[in-house]
C-alpha cells in the first residue's frame, strides 16, 4: 500500500501481488453485531485480497466465507491449539489457501483489498452465523474500516505476522485430528438434566465426549490378572465392585477417561451395572482399571432412567440388535438403536 493526500482526505491505492486492486478513501468506522457482521465479512474478502488472520476455524470455513475461489487466500491461524476443525483445514488446503501455523495467535482479523474487519468472531458456527446447535448465544461484535491509515497499519501488521513462516500441507490433518479429539472432550457443558432426556433430544452435549455403552459377560478374573490389579492400585476396596476393572477388552479400543455406560449379563439374566471411567489401558487393555460415574457429563442417572434403558438394551439383544460380544458403541450410536420416544422419556 502506499498513501497519497487528496482534498484532505487520505486515500489508499492498494497494491496487491504487483497490482493495483482497490481504493480506499478514510471514511468513519462502523461498528457490527449478529448477521450484518458475517455480511461484512463476506464483503471485505469478496474481492481479489483473502488475509485472515483468526486463532479458530469450525467447520465449512469457505461455505461460511462465500468464498469459491481460496487459491490467493492467506490464513494465519493458532494451529496445533487443538480449538481448529481438521475438516476446516483440509477444506482450505484442498481450495489452495495458504494456511501459516501463529502459535499464540488470538486475533481475528479479515482483511480485504479496501476494507476490513477486527472483531471477536472465529471462522465458525458461533463466530459466524446463529445455527451452531452447540452455542447459547451468538454474542459477536466487530468494526468494519475502509480508512486508509488503518488499511495500511493492518497490512504492515500481517506482513510481520507471517515473516519467515512456511505455508503447512495435508501431513498437519493428523496431529490437528488427535488435539481436536482431545479438546472437544473438555468443551464446556452446557446441558442440565438426565442422561435419557439429553439421548432422546439427540443432545449435542453427547457428542465426541468418549461416553460408550457395553454389554458384558460377568467373569471371574484370573489369579495373574487381579494380581495385576493390585499392583497397579494396591487400595483395598470397601465396598462396590471387588474388581473396579475390565480385563482381556484389546477389541474394545478403549481410551483413558472413556465413559462406560455398562450392563452385565449374566446367563439370561440382564442388569445395569454402572456408569465406569476408564482411568488407564494396560497393555492395550488386558487390564482397565475403572472408577465410578456418578454422573456422567454432569448428567442424572435416575432409577427411572435406569430401568427405561435396561429394558431397552434387554430388548434389543432379543432382536439381536446387540450382542453379549460387541464392543462398545458410541452413546450416540446407542440413542438412535433405543429410538427412545419423547413419551417414553422420564417425566421432569
Amino acid at each position: 500500500m502506499k498513501l497519497t493526500e487528496a482534498t484532505g482526505a487520505f486515500i489508499a491505492h492498494v497494491i496487491y501481488d504487483g497490482a493495483e486492486v482497490g481504493m480506499a478513501v478514510e471514511t468513519e468506522k462502523k461498528f457490527l453485531h449478529g448477521g450484518e457482521l458475517t455480511s461484512a465479512i463476506c464483503s471485505v474478502l469478496s474481492g481479489d485480497r483473502k488475509d485472515v488472520a483468526v486463532a479458530f476455524w469450525g467447520a465449512e470455513p469457505l461455505k461460511r466465507l462465500g468464498i469459491a475461489d481460496a487459491s490467493k487466500m492467506r490464513v494465519a491461524c493458532d494451529l496445533y491449539s487443538g480449538a481448529c476443525n481438521p475438516s476446516a483445514i483440509k477444506d482450505l488446503l484442498d481450495n489452495r489457501a495458504s494456511v501459516f501455523d501463529v502459535p499464540g495467535l488470538h486475533a481475528k482479523v479479515y482483511l480485504g483489498a479496501a476494507a476490513m474487519v477486527v472483531g471477536s468472531a472465529n471462522v465458525s458456527a458461533n463466530g459466524l452465523g446463529e445455527e451452531g446447535v452447540e452455542i447459547i448465544v451468538g454474542l459477536e461484535a466487530g468494526i468494519k474500516s475502509d480508512r486508509a491509515t488503518d488499511l495500511v497499519q493492518a497490512d504492515d501488521w500481517f506482513k510481520k505476522l507471517l515473516s519467515g513462516r512456511e505455508p503447512v500441507g495435508h501431513e498437519v490433518l493428523r496431529e490437528l485430528t488427535r488435539l481436536w479429539a482431545l479438546r472437544r472432550r473438555g468443551r464446556p457443558k452446557r446441558s442440565s438434566g438426565s442422561l435419557v432426556d439429553a439421548m432422546v433430544a439427540h443432545d449435542p452435549i453427547l457428542r465426541d465426549r468418549g461416553l460408550k455403552m457395553v454389554v458384558y459377560v460377568a467373569g471371574e478374573p484370573s489369579s495373574k490378572i487381579k494380581k495385576a490389579y493390585k499392583n497397579y492400585d494396591p487400595t483395598p476396596v470397601k465396598r462396590g465392585d471387588p474388581y473396579p476393572y475390565f480385563f482381556s477388552a484389546r477389541s474394545w479400543k478403549l481410551h483413558k477417561d472413556d465413559l462406560l455406560l455398562c450392563f452385565e449379563l449374566d446367563g439370561k439374566d440382564l442388569s445395569y451395572e454402572a456408569v465406569w471411567r476408564v482411568r488407564d489401558v494396560l497393555n492395550r487393555g488386558d487390564l482397565v482399571p475403572l472408577a465410578l460415574e456418578k454422573q456422567p457429563l454432569g448428567l442424572k442417572l435416575g432409577r427411572k432412567d435406569r430401568s427405561i434403558l435396561t429394558k431397552q438394551v434387554r430388548a434389543l439383544l432379543s432382536q439381536g440388535a446387540l450382542t453379549k460380544t460387541m464392543a462398545p458403541i458410541t452413546i450416540e450410536a446407542f440413542a438412535d438403536l433405543i429410538g427412545l420416544s419423547a413419551a417414553e422419556a422420564p417425566a421432569a
